[in-house]
């Protein structure tokens, strides 16, 4: 993991958003640099195993976890912001999905 791009990529997702929506948060490290300049963290994981261990990781913060697919994840309507490392494979769906949704205002996207 390189912090440095950890703490790049959350910096350019800063700004007047408060709530950020983050993609893929496998073991936490975007998420913790998150925590420090969003008021909460939403995060969508796929898998099982890394839900759980964020969830638990983050027990008793602002961050909500949901387990799940991204694209069948309906947006809360208070999320301004969108953060994430975008799996190769399902680039295309995912910023299909993230277009098609009209509640965020900025997003900051590793693909």
């Amino acid at each position: 993991q390189d912090d440095r791009a950890v703490r790049s990529l959350v910096r350019q997702a800063e700004g007047d958003g408060r709530h950020v929506l983050e993609i893929g948060p496998g073991k936490g490290a975007i998420t913790e640099e998150l925590l420090h300049s969003f008021d909460t963290v939403t995060a969508v994981e796929m898998d099982p195993h890394w839900a759980a261990y964020v969830r638990k990781k983050f027990d008793g913060k602002r961050v909500t976890v949901f387990q799940g697919d991204f694209l069948d994840f309906r947006f809360p309507s208070e999320i301004d912001t969108v953060v994430g490392n975008v799996p190769y494979g399902i680039t295309t769906q995912i910023l299909r999905c993230l277009l098609e949704s009209t509640n965020w205002q900025s997003a900051a996207l590793i693909v």
